[in-house]
């Protein structure tokens, strides 16, 4: 029985990792096909729902989502050049104005 369980939690997590892989490869083609406007406006929305102490948590699951979210924030941020670094810049002041 044991056998046939870690069968089944091998096979579970290895379908999960596909899945994972998926969503991951829809989100870099949704950035790819995108306007600069509609790469401006989810810029905006990533950076106003981002937690920004997430390197503070304890919880792993808190940290990764934070950092693939760091991720995406940056890679928009490089995608969109100057308007990506302005709008960073522009919303990072906002929210720590003791650094500027």
């Amino acid at each position: 029985m044991d056998t046939f369980n870690n069968k089944h939690s091998e096979k579970q997590c290895n379908a999960d990792q596909k899945v994972r892989k998926k969503k991951k490869m829809v989100e870099i083609l949704k950035t790819r096909t995108m306007t600069t406007t509609e790469k401006k406006q989810r810029l905006n929305q990533l950076l106003e729902s981002h937690d920004w102490h997430y390197q503070r948590t304890e919880d792993s699951r808190v940290y990764k989502r934070g950092s693939e979210q760091r991720a995406e924030i940056m890679n928009l941020v490089s995608e969109l050049k100057a308007d990506g670094d302005y709008l960073f810049t522009k919303f990072h002041r906002r929210i720590f104005p003791d650094l500027y």
